[in-house]
């Protein structure tokens, strides 16, 4: 029902800011939401805030916002208690509210590129780089950038403030650029994805995807 898709879209845009019924606060659902430009794609937010719902809250938004019964929300809930590293109920809820807002297809796709910004992982395919591209936290480089080194072009990619700021991060392991950690200021830049994209990895799961100029 077209009222019925409106209102899950207002309340999927409206999580962050929802309030617990468990206790009188307010959850940020959406831990990443910094990475979203304004007008960015609707799916991968909605799926990305799905994906970082606080574990003493996702049983209610369950319950809320998705169509699914007792019982599977009550399996998802033990799931949740086992092995929260799954973060199986999440997943659910993303997938459940991205599907009903989008279709099948826009879910399935915001899920795997959600997974590819917000995992362990970090995104190696161009296709999935192109299209996230402007879309995510993203930046532009030069030929003369990838010259000056790893640590040159992540400060000039704006994921450090200042060379120092830099050269501390890489001393604690905290850089890596396509799946690669960097040891030295000035190590060489990895070979580009599809021959014109960078992932910048600062800290765990901070990541920030990069185009060459043209």
């Amino acid at each position: 029902h077209p009222m019925r898709r409106i209102l899950i879209v207002s309340v999927a845009l409206l999580i962050p800011a929802a309030v617990s019924a468990q206790a009188p606060r307010v959850t940020v659902v959406n831990k990443s939401a910094a990475v979203f430009p304004v007008g960015g794609p609707i799916a991968i937010s909605v799926e990305a805030a799905g994906l970082n719902t606080d574990d003493r809250d996702v049983g209610t938004y369950l319950r809320w916002f998705t169509l699914l019964g007792r019982a599977e929300i009550e399996a998802l809930e033990a799931s949740l208690a086992a092995r929260p590293e799954a973060r199986d109920a999440q997943r659910a809820l993303a997938r459940d509210i991205t599907t009903r807002t989008h279709g099948a297809s826009t879910a399935q796709q915001a899920e795997a590129d959600a997974a590819a910004m917000f995992g362990d992982r970090d995104p190696a395919d161009p296709a999935q780089l192109e299209r996230l591209y402007g879309s995510v936290d993203s930046f532009e480089f030069s030929d003369a950038d990838v010259t000056a080194g790893a640590g040159a072009v992540s400060v000039s990619s704006g994921s450090y403030s200042s060379n120092s700021a830099a050269r501390r991060a890489i001393d604690q392991g905290g850089l890596s650029i396509n799946g690669q950690r960097i040891a030295a200021f000035d190590q060489p830049v990895p070979d580009l994805i599809g021959g014109r994209f960078l992932v910048i990895r600062t800290g765990k799961r901070t990541k920030r995807i990069g185009r060459l100029r043209n």
